[in-house]
């Protein structure tokens, strides 16, 4: 009974492991970087909602008078089509994109010293210093952990491209270790016991 256990285990570990692998990719940001684009698709539930309310419902940097700059500057577009007004009635599935130009970095995130103490090409732990927030948040948009970890691992080339993610978090003022991964597509799954560790982008355990 126990034989069948293990191997009904494992039938469902690959299976969960291969539906992963069988979605579309997704695209991650480059946290080091400023963000200079944004694609919004049109679900369901905002079909038939103007321009300015879908914007005003996604996006939470822009208030309206900088919607209307951007309009004015050509740097929002619906399907591919600049808009010339926020009052256009928005279809399902309507693509809208706002491109604006890279703000200014108050620091660079290479520069943030984190100390990696395992890197196996797949899992990764790092000691976190105190006084250091762990995600981008308000004034501290590059000056974290993550910035750090997307400056160290991140690249152009799609082969050598590696997507850090953390298992959970620290506080600001916390220092200790953090659990998590470097790998593109990555789910990480942890157990009760934090005994195993699984990469769904591999299927490999740790």
């Amino acid at each position: 009974l126990m034989r069948l256990s293990v191997l009904f285990f494992r039938r469902c570990s690959s299976l969960a492991v291969a539906r992963a692998m069988s979605y579309p990719q997704r695209q991650y940001p480059n946290l080091s970087l400023p963000r200079t684009s944004w694609a919004l698709t049109v679900e369901r539930p905002d079909q038939g909602l103007t321009l300015k309310q879908f914007l005003n419902k996604r996006i939470d940097w822009a208030p309206d008078e900088r919607l209307q700059e951007l309009v004015e500057a050509g740097s929002i577009s619906v399907n591919e089509n600049k808009v010339v007004d926020l009052t256009g009635v928005l279809d399902f599935r309507a693509q809208v994109v706002i491109n604006i130009a890279a703000a200014p970095r108050d620091i660079d995130p290479a520069s943030i010293p984190i100390d990696v103490i395992f890197d196996d090409g797949v899992m990764l732990v790092l000691n976190k210093q105190a006084g250091l927030p762990v995600q981008p948040a308000g004034a501290d948009r590059f000056n974290n952990i993550m910035a750090a970890l997307h400056a160290r691992y991140r690249s152009e080339d799609p082969l050598l491209d590696r997507v850090p993610h953390l298992a959970h978090r620290l506080d600001r003022h916390t220092s200790g270790a953090c659990r998590g991964c470097a790998c593109d597509p990555c789910n990480l799954l942890l157990s009760p016991s934090d005994e195993q560790v699984c990469c769904c982008c591999c299927g490999t355990q740790r």
